[in-house]
């Protein structure tokens, strides 16, 4: 437990507290990975990036890519949570799964089409689009 409250003292310096809060929940549930999406948040990465964090009980591994200004984002958690854990079934390991869900989430997201006045949705058939 001395090591989750330092782990926790360091993410509450780098990122947000709510972050902090969320890793400490990953220990006390048992589980051997965290991974907390920040695509909602105000972005903490460089340049303006979507960040994620991946903690593997030892380290942060950031994952980000470039932010998406899109109202088409309805579905991210659940297709993100879908496409990384279909990753393992094909050999990847799991910081490999979770950056091929963050980008297959990304390109959704970049290549959906604005629906309505509110959040639409994401399109995760972008992968089978031709382009004519």
């Amino acid at each position: 437990m001395d090591s989750l409250l330092g782990v926790t003292a360091q993410l509450k310096k780098k990122y947000s507290p709510l972050w902090s809060s969320a890793i400490d929940h990953q220990f006390i549930i048992g589980v051997n990975y965290g991974i907390v999406g920040g695509g909602h948040m105000e972005s903490l990465g460089s340049d303006g990036e979507s960040l994620d964090l991946l903690f593997d009980g030892e380290s942060f591994i950031e994952l980000g890519l470039p932010w998406i200004d899109s109202t088409s984002n309805h579905g991210t958690g659940c297709t993100s949570a879908s496409a990384a854990r279909a990753r393992p079934a094909l050999g990847s390991d799991i910081e490999a799964a979770l950056r091929s869900a963050k980008q297959f989430v990304w390109e959704a997201m970049y290549e959906a089409y604005p629906v309505g006045q509110a959040h639409g949705p994401l399109n995760p058939m972008w992968c089978l689009c031709v382009d004519d």
